[in-house]
Order: structure tokens, then C-alpha cells, then sequence
């Protein structure tokens, strides 16, 4: 229910009241002086999301000249023209594609569609701040004092802090993803203490999939052998999905090396299942459902956008705000990677993408089958207009102009389209997990020796930003 506008007050529009109740919790709202707080305050939150999701779009359509620009300083390999997006079945329109031409031949687009966003930002801040100015009045009593203590925690000084966050992600929208050491010396990992992985997992329980047994995370971890053990996020994520796909064709390759290997997932034993079944994971990987996400709280793994105001933002609103960048950097700039394409990458990084694409359309994920003929080429005698992606995989896009090595244009994207319309989105209520909160949490990847130390611990920067699968194994078989 909208909360009512204030007697005698401008009225605001219902959005405008609705985006109020996204950001006061349940307790908070309702009664004469919540409904003044939020009529005041929470008008720029409105603004911000509306010039945020504006900056996103442009952005989307316009940031990869930018990256083209700088492939020299960030190591990302220029490519050819991307072909157009109806023709390899990535469902974008015309204009889409027309408008990513368009952002390759003029590289100033995307700065300035980034600077334009900024400054959107900037006064939607300005907005909020003097709307905090007028609407506080101090008493000269202490009941005044108590408001004015209460104003400290008020919508106004929430979505002025949270305006603030988005502007910071928007001016760094296309930077790679942050490094950091992996080895013994990782951050997080020096944070957990003397008792290292295994004294951090101790007492968080953990269930089977296979048959819903509940076990202590450090006994699954402490096998006495070199282990890989994947922290992947809740199984209706991006990541998990993705982190899944790359480890079932790294198995079915054989390239573990010979090392033990479990996978802990956020979510019930039942969304993992399903998860599983989806993805045809090989029956002898273990995966261990985390209802509570405690392993990754244990290991000290990112709980997303904004934690310390999860009292006052609903978490879906906190997962868009991600997708933006806040709490999750690096994660436009590997979106646009999708799109794209990376040539330099090795053989066995990009083997995953061919197998996801072939799994996702025998499985009947949407795009099940993509155009035969890029628009300018002929027709063959006795050739189908449709090619099946569960038969042709990435050979779709052999020898039309747009490299043989790495991940070419719109490949990789096109296995992000299956998971999310029909993985995902359509399957959302079975994967999604038991509390709104861990949908924002990260997850991780970890690699002991046989004596339970960890050589190898990274984690989850955000939103597709997570360890690659390649780089985990490589680790393992390091040792």
C-alpha cells in the first residue's frame, strides 16, 4: 500500500510515493511524519533510478567504442565490427545493432554518455540535499533534538548516499574487473586468521544433494588431498550458471588433474537439484546446498551493493543497482565482453561457451536455432534458412569474417540469453533461494593442499566477475 501524501502538501506523483516504500523498512512506514520524510527525501532516489537506468542504455549501446579506445592500455584486444544481432540470434533489434556500429566508429559516445549520467547524478544529489535543508527544522527541545538525531537515519540521507554510490560506480562504468593477489597472500584470505579455510568453514552446515544429508563444511573440505571447492552464488544466478557450464566441460575433458572437487551452492537442496538437472552436471561432482549462505559469510565472500543499508533497500533493488556497478565493478565492461567477443583467449577458457551453446538448445533454452546466412550472403543450393544450435554450437560462427580464436561477437552473449530468459527467468521460484538477502551475495574458489592449506583463494567481484574455472584448475594442478 502507497503511502498516503501529507495534508495541505505538493502532491507527488504514485511512482514517486512507490519508490518510497522501497527504501524505508516495514516498520518505518506509515504515520504523518514517515510519509513527510519520504515525500521529501525519496523524489531524487526516483530521479537517480530513472537517470542510472537511462545512463545503462546508452551505456550498453555505446560503451564498447570506449573500450576499443582503450584496449591498448587495458590489455583488451580490438575486434572487428560486431555482425548484426538478428543475424546470429542474440534476439537484440536492428536498432540495437545499428547503434553498437555506431559506437565503434565514434568513440567519444560512451564518455560522454558517462559524463551526461554524471551528471544526471550530480543533481539528483544537489535535489535530495536541499530537499534535507528545507524539511529539517531543529526544535529548540529535546523533542527537536530527537528529530534531528532521527534525521540521521532518514530516507533523505539513505537515497543521498546511495545517489552518491551510484554516481562513483557511473564514472568508473568501464574499467576490468579489480586484481588482487590469489596465493597465499590473498587479502581475504589473510583476513580469516591462523585458522585459515578449514577453521573458517568449521560448524557451517551444509547439505547433499545427492541424497540431503546434512555434513560440517570443514569435512567436506579436509580430504587429506589437493581439493577444489567452488563457492558458487544462489543457484538462480549468473554466475553459478556460468561457473557451472565451465566446470562441466572442464570434467568432461578431464582437466582436474586428478584433485578432489566440491561445489557449495546458496539455496535448498531442491533449487540445487533443479539447478543440476538444468545444466546436466556430471553425476560425481558433489554439490552441497547452503540454505543460509553461512560458508560464504564464513569465508568473508562480498554481500553485494550497499550492505549496511539492507535495512532500508528491498535486495532486488540492490541486485539492479549491482548491475549498474555499485558493489560489483568490472561487471559492464564483461557484459560488453559477451557482445564483443575476446580473441586472445586460450582454447581450453573458451571450450565451455561451444558445449553451453550445443546443452542450452538441446535442453530447448531459447535461442534453440539462429539465422543460417549473415544478410549479405548468398543463399546455397538445398540450404536450410535455420541452423540448430544444439547440433552447430559455436561453429555458427566459423569462417564469417569475425576470427577463429578466443570468443567471437555475440557468442558468448548468446549463452547468457539462454540462461536468463529460459533458465533463469523461467524457472525463478524453483532457483531462486530462501531469503531475498543472499541474492546479493557473492561467492568464491578455493584450492587446499593435502594438508588443508589454502594455495589458491579468490573471490567474487560481482555480477559476472567471478574466478574462472581454468585459472582454479590450473592452481590445482600446480601443486
Amino acid at each position: 500500500q502507497l503511502p498516503a501524501p501529507v495534508p495541505g502538501s505538493p502532491r507527488r506523483s504514485p511512482a514517486l510515493r512507490a519508490m518510497a516504500v522501497l527504501s524505508v523498512p516495514a516498520e518505518g512506514r506509515g504515520g504523518r511524519a514517515g510519509a513527510e520524510g519520504r515525500r521529501r527525501g525519496l523524489a531524487g532516489a526516483a530521479a537517480v533510478l530513472t537517470a542510472a537506468a537511462v545512463a545503462a542504455a546508452v551505456a550498453s549501446e555505446s560503451g564498447a567504442s570506449f573500450l576499443g579506445a582503450a584496449a591498448g592500455q587495458e590489455g583488451l584486444p580490438q575486434r572487428r565490427p560486431s555482425p548484426p544481432a538478428a543475424a546470429l540470434g542474440a534476439g537484440a533489434t536492428g536498432r540495437s545493432a545499428a547503434a553498437l556500429g555506431a559506437a565503434q566508429s565514434s568513440p567519444s559516445m560512451a564518455t560522454a554518455a558517462a559524463l551526461a549520467a554524471s551528471g544526471s547524478v550530480l543533481v539528483a544529489v544537489g535535489a535530495v540535499r536541499r530537499a534535507a535543508r528545507r524539511g529539517v527544522r531543529p526544535a529548540k527541545t529535546a523533542r527537536g533534538a530527537a528529530s534531528a538525531a532521527a534525521e540521521e537515519d532518514s530516507p533523505v540521507k539513505t537515497a543521498g548516499n546511495v545517489l552518491w554510490a551510484v554516481l562513483i560506480a557511473l564514472l568508473d562504468i568501464f574499467s576490468a574487473p579489480p586484481e588482487e593477489p590469489t596465493g597465499k597472500d590473498a587479502p581475504g584470505l589473510q583476513a580469516l586468521g591462523a585458522g585459515g579455510i578449514l577453521g573458517a568453514l568449521k560448524g557451517c552446515t551444509i547439505e547433499a544433494l545427492s541424497d540431503g544429508s546434512a555434513v560440517d563444511a570443514a569435512s567436506v573440505a579436509a580430504t587429506g588431498a589437493t581439493t577444489v571447492l567452488l563457492f558458487v552464488t544462489h543457484f538462480g544466478d549468473f554466475n553459478s550458471w556460468e561457473v557451472a557450464q565451465q566446470l562441466r566441460s572442464a570434467v568432461r575433458a578431464n582437466r582436474l588433474g586428478g584433485a578432489k572437487l566440491a561445489v557449495v551452492g546458496i539455496g535448498t537442496v531442491a533449487s540445487g537439484r533443479k539447478f543440476a538437472e538444468m545444466l546436466e552436471l556430471p553425476q560425481d561432482v558433489p554439490v552441497y546446498a547452503d540454505p543460509r549462505g553461512a560458508c560464504h559469510a564464513a569465508l568473508g565472500f562480498s554481500n553485494g551493493a550497499l550492505p549496511e543499508y539492507r535495512e532500508q533497500l528491498n535486495p532486488y533493488l540492490r541486485v539492479f543497482l549491482m548491475l549498474l556497478g555499485v558493489g560489483s565493478p568490472g561487471t559492464i565492461r564483461t557484459v560488453l565482453g559477451g557482445y564483443f567477443g575476446n580473441s586472445s583467449l586460450s582454447k581450453e577458457r573458451v571450450a565451455w561457451v561451444d558445449e553451453a551453446l550445443k546443452q542450452g538448445a538441446a535442453k530447448g533454452r531459447f535461442p534453440t536455432s539462429v539465422p543460417q546466412r549473415l544478410p549479405w550472403e548468398a543463399k546455397k543450393p538445398g540450404e536450410d534458412d535455420m541452423v540448430e544450435l544444439a547440433v552447430a554450437g559455436s561453429a555458427v560462427w566459423d569462417g564469417r569474417g569475425f576470427g577463429e580464436t578466443g570468443t567471437r561477437p555475440f557468442e558468448l552473449a548468446t549463452v547468457r540469453l539462454q540462461n536468463m530468459v529460459s533458465g533463469i527467468i523461467a524457472n525463478w521460484n524453483e532457483l531462486k533461494p530462501p531469503d531475498d538477502e543472499l541474492l546479493v551475495r557473492q561467492g568464491g574458489a578455493v584450492v587446499l593442499d593435502g594438508q588443508g592449506q589454502a594455495v589458491y583463494f579468490c573471490r567474487d567481484k560481482g555480477i559476472l566477475t567471478y574466478p574462472p574455472v581454468e585459472d582454479v584448475l590450473a592452481a590445482a594442478r600446480g601443486i
